[in-house]
C-alpha cells in the first residue's frame, strides 16, 4: 500500500483503539525482517519528525506500563523528597496507552502513530520500546530484556535529552554501558537528521563491542522502527544501510556512526582530536582512554560548531562519558580525576556533581550554572553507589567474587572510589583502603550556595547538640576551597560537611548563619584565622557573634571579646592559627586517627581529602599535586580544639562526657526511675502531693516486708551451709551438738546482713553471703 504525505500527516489523527480490525492490505507482517520501516514514513520522515514536535498534545502519565522498574524508580524518587518524580511516565497520545508495539500485526496508522510519539516523547521509546540483549535470549525484534531504569540512568537520559554533557559513574555490570549505547541508538534512529556520531574507547575491540551492541540494540525493535532496507520510490531501489564493524548509516536520518580508532601517541591523539566533526560522542571507559583529554581539548571547537548546528536543527547533540575510576597515578588516571574535579593550581574546571533534587530545578537554571566558566566545566558528573541502584548484599558479594576479591579493584570498580598509589601516602594501604570501604554517603543535602554546592548531611542533626562548626577559609577566587565541617563533639565524626573554591567570605558568613538557624544554633564556630579575619569580623557582627571560639591561652578575659573590643590580644585569641607548630599537631593526630581511630572518619569529602595526601621527601604531610587538603584541616582544626582547648565548657562541652541525647535514649534504672518519680512528686500541690505519700508510705511497707522475709531465708540457708560445714568435720561435740556450733557465727552473719541492707542503696542478694 502506497499513502502520499498528506495521508501520512492524517493517520495522526484518524486512528482509535476501538476503530475495526485492519484489512489485509493494511495489516503489515513483521515476524521476518523482510519488511522494514515502512516506504510512505520512511519517505516523509523529516515532515513526521517536524510534525511530531510541533503538536503539543496534553501530556498524561502510562501508570499501567509493563516495565514496573519506571514505577518503581517513580516511587523512589518520591520517597527521596523529589516533585518531579513521574515525567520518564510521561505520554502523549492516549490511544497508545494499551497498544504493544511488537503485537504480530500492527496497522500503518498504528506505526505512524508509535513513530511519532517515538520522536517526541523518548521516555515512551525508553519505557515501551528499547530492549536491552540479555544472554540466552535472541536477537529479535522484542527479544532481550526491556530497558531497566534507575536514578543513574534516568538522570544522564534526562540530562542527554536538554542538550547538557554527562559522565556516568556506575558500579562494574550494572549497564552505564548498554545504557549509554541506548543513548545513541535512539539518537542514530529517531533523535537526529544528517547527524555524525562518533564512539571512544580505550581500544579499538571494545569499540568494534560496542558497534554490535549498537546493532544488537536496533535489531530487536519493531520492525517497522527499523531503518535497515528502505523502498526509494524515485529511483524504485531498496537503499539499504551501510555497516560494517567501524561504521554504520541509517538511509532515512542519514546519521552516520563512526569508530574513533585507538592513539597510541601525543600526536596521533592530536590528529583524532581534531578529524573528526561530529554533535554526538560516546567516550566509554574514558579514565582509560590513552591521552583522553588530550583528544578532548582538540575535539571541543570542532564539537561546539556541529552541536551548535545541531541544536538550530532541533537535533539531539551532546558528549556521553562512562567509566568506573582510573588509576589516579597514570597518565590517564590523573588526567581524568583533574577533568572531573578540576586543578586548581592551572584554573581548570572540574564536572559539577550531581544530585537528584536537581530534578526540580528549572532546566534553563540548571545548564546556566553548569556552563557557568567561573564554576564549572559544562559537564555533569553523575554517579550513583550500588546501594544506591538498590542492589542487594548477595549482588556485591558475587560481584567480589567475579572479581576474586581483590580488595583495589573491589574499591575502583564495584565501590567507586579512584585510589591514590602507595609510593607517597603517608598512610598504609590497608588503612585508607578501610576508610574508602567505610566511607558514608550523604542522607540529606541542603544548598544555600548560587552554584549548585550542597551542604552534605550524614547523620541527624540535633538542634540541642552544642556541635563544632569548623570552617578553613578561602578567598572565593577559585584557589583554595572553603571548607566546612560540623562535628559531633561526643562521636568526634563529621556529621555535615561542606567544599568549594567558588564562595566569598561574605557568602559564607549568610550561609553560615542560615544553617544553624536552620539545623545547628547552639554549634561553637572555630575559624582558622590565616585567610579567615574577614569571616570572622563578618560572623562578629551576626546573632552568633558570642558563638566563635577564642583561645583562652592568648587572652583570659572572654568580656573583652564580647565587648568587641579590638585589641591586638583579642584579634589573635579569635580562631584558629595554623603555623609550623600547630600544623604538626593537627598531623600528628590525624595519623594516630587513621591508625587507632578510623571509624571517626567516615566522611565522603573528608575520606577523599585524607586519600590525596603525601608525604614530601622533608617528611611534611600535603596535599598532592593539583588537591587541596582545606577539608581534612578543617575536621583537624576542629579535633585539635576539642581535646586541647580548656575552655570547651564555656560553650556547652564537657570533655568525657557521654552524648546526652544518647543517654536519654537509654532506659532508666529502678532507682533512676524512683528519683524522677520523687522529682515529680515534690514538685505538685502540697494537697496532691498528700495522696502520693499514702502512696509512698505502702511501698516503704513493701519493701520492709520483702526485707524480712529476704532475712529468713536467709537464716535458712545459712543454718543450712554452716551444719553441712559442721558434719562435714571430725567433731565429736559438732556431731552431737550441730545446732551451738553455728548459733554464734549465724547471729553475727545476720547482723552484718541486716545492716547491710538497712544502709545499702544496693539490691539484697543472699549469694553475697554465702
Amino acid at each position: 500500500m502506497i499513502m502520499n504525505a498528506t495521508d501520512t500527516m492524517n493517520i495522526f489523527v484518524d486512528y482509535h483503539p476501538t476503530a475495526e480490525e485492519p484489512t489485509i492490505e493494511q495489516q503489515v507482517d513483521f515476524t521476518n525482517d523482510s519488511g522494514g520501516m515502512n516506504s510512505d514514513i520512511a519517505d516523509n520522515y523529516a515532515k513526521l519528525k517536524h510534525a511530531a514536535m510541533q503538536i503539543h498534545d496534553k501530556k498524561s502519565y502510562q501508570w499501567n506500563t509493563k516495565n514496573k522498574s519506571f514505577i518503581d524508580l517513580h516511587k523512589d524518587l518520591k520517597t527521596l523528597g523529589v516533585k518531579n518524580n513521574k515525567f520518564f511516565l510521561a505520554l502523549y497520545d492516549k490511544t497508545l496507552e494499551n497498544v504493544d508495539p511488537f503485537a504480530p500485526v500492527v496497522p500503518l496508522e498504528l506505526q505512524a502513530r508509535i513513530a511519532r510519539e517515538v520522536i517526541r516523547n523518548p521516555w515512551y521509546y525508553l519505557r515501551e520500546i528499547a530492549r536491552i540483549p540479555m544472554d540466552g535470549k535472541p536477537i529479535i525484534p522484542g527479544g532481550g530484556s526491556p530497558f531497566i531504569i534507575d536514578r543513574n540512568s534516568a538522570a544522564t537520559w534526562y540530562l542527554f535529552l536538554n542538550g547538557i554533557d554527562t559522565y556516568a559513574s556506575k558500579p562494574r555490570q550494572c549497564g552505564k554501558t548498554q545504557d549509554a549505547i541506548a543513548k545513541i541508538n535512539y539518537a542514530y534512529n529517531f533523535g537526529s537528521l544528517a547527524a555524525t556520531i562518533t564512539l571512544a574507547n580505550k581500544d579499538l575491540t571494545l569499540n568494534k563491542m560496542n558497534l554490535a551492541r549498537l546493532k544488537a540494540q536496533r535489531d530487536m525493535l519493531p520492525i517497522y522502527l527499523q531503518a535497515k532496507n528502505i523502498f526509494d520510490i524515485a529511483t524504485l531501489k531498496i537503499l539499504k544501510e551501510t555497516s560494517n564493524v567501524t561504521s554504520m548509516k541509517n538511509p532515512v536520518t542519514n546519521n552516520n556512526i563512526i569508530l574513533l580508532p585507538t592513539a597510541n601517541s601525543e600526536a596521533k591523539a592530536d590528529g583524532l582530536g581534531r578529524g573528526y566533526t561530529s554533535s554526538i560522542q560516546l567516550w566509554d571507559e574514558f579514565d582509560w582512554t590513552p591521552y583522553n583529554t588530550k583528544i578532548i581539548d582538540c575535539s571541543v571547537f570542532a564539537f561546539n560548531t556541529a552541536s551548535a548546528n545541531a541544536k538550530t536543527n532541533k537535533s539531539l547533540y551532546g558528549r556521553l562519558f562512562t567509566s568506573t575510576p582510573g588509576n589516579i597515578d597514570s597518565r590517564d588516571g590523573q588526567s581524568a580525576e583533574e577533568f572531573i574535579n578540576g586543578n586548581q593550581e592551572t584554573g581548570a574546571r572540574g564536572m559539577l556533581k550531581w544530585n537528584d533534587t536537581m530534578f526540580d530545578m528549572d532546566i534553563r537554571k540548571l545548564y546556566n550554572v553548569v556552563h557557568s566558566p567561573k564554576s564549572y566545566n559544562g559537564i555533569v558528573f553523575v554517579e550513583h553507589t550500588w546501594q544506591q541502584l538498590k542492589k542487594t548484599y548477595d549482588w556485591y558479594e558475587k560481584a567480589c567474587e567475579g572479581v576474586r576479591y581483590n580488595p583495589e579493584v573491589i574499591a575502583r570498580e564495584i565501590n567507586l572510589k579512584r585510589l591514590r598509589g602507595t609510593s607517597k601516602s603517608p598512610f598504609k594501604r590497608t588503612d585508607i583502603m578501610y576508610l574508602i570501604s567505610n566511607m558514608l554517603t550523604a542522607k540529606e543535602t541542603v544548598d544555600y550556595s548560587d552554584n549548585l554546592s550542597p551542604i552534605y548531611i550524614y547523620d541527624k542533626i540535633e538542634r540541642r547538640t552544642p556541635y563544632i562548626l569548623v570552617v578553613d577559609p578561602a578567598e572565593g577566587l577559585s584557589g583554595d576551597n572553603m571548607a566546612m565541617s560540623l562535628i559531633n563533639p561526643y562521636t568526634e565524626k563529621a556529621v555535615a560537611e561542606f567544599e568549594t573554591p567558588y564562595i566569598t567570605q561574605p557568602k559564607m558568613a549568610k550561609m553560615i548563619v542560615k544553617f544553624m538557624d536552620n539545623y545547628c544554633p547552639k554549634s561553637v564556630i572555630v575559624v582558622e584565622n590565616n585567610k579567615g579575619r574577614e569571616l570572622l569580623h563578618l560572623l562578629q557582627e551576626s546573632k552568633y557573634a558570642a558563638n566563635i571560639w577564642y583561645d583562652i591561652d592568648k587572652l583570659g578575659d572572654k568580656e573583652s571579646i564580647d565587648k568587641r573590643e579590638v585589641d591586638t590580644s583579642a584579634e589573635k585569641a579569635l580562631g584558629f592559627n595554623t603555623n609550623t607548630k600547630t600544623r604538626p599537631i593537627l598531623f600528628g593526630i590525624l595519623e594516630n586517627m587513621v591508625s587507632e581511630e578510623p571509624d571517626k572518619l567516615n566522611a565522603k569529602l573528608l575520606v577523599d581529602s585524607i586519600c590525596a595526601l603525601e608525604r614530601t621527601r622533608t617528611g611534611r604531610i600535603e596535599a598532592a599535586q593539583g588537591k587541596h587538603d582545606d577539608m581534612v584541616m578543617a575536621y583537624l582544626i576542629g579535633i585539635c580544639v576539642r581535646r586541647m582547648s580548656s575552655n570547651m565548657e564555656d560553650y556547652g562541652i564537657i570533655p568525657g562526657n557521654i552524648d546526652p541525647l544518647e543517654k536519654a535514649k537509654q532506659p532508666l534504672t529502678v532507682q533512676e526511675k524512683l528519683n524522677k518519680l520523687k522529682e515529680l512528686i515534690e514538685s505538685l500541690p502540697a494537697a496532691v502531693r498528700s495522696q502520693f505519700n499514702m502512696v509512698d508510705k505502702a511501698a516503704v511497707d513493701a519493701a520492709n516486708y520483702r526485707k524480712e522475709l529476704d532475712i529468713e531465708v536467709a537464716k535458712t540457708n545459712l543454718r543450712e551451709s554452716y551444719a553441712k560445714q559442721a558434719l562435714g568435720e571430725e567433731d565429736d561435740y559438732m556431731l552431737d551438738h550441730p545446732s551451738s556450733y553455728y548459733d554464734a557465727a549465724l547471729d553475727k552473719d545476720l547482723d552484718d546482713i541486716i545492716g547491710y541492707s538497712n544502709t545499702s542503696d544496693k539490691d539484697f542478694d543472699i549469694n553475697d553471703w554465702i
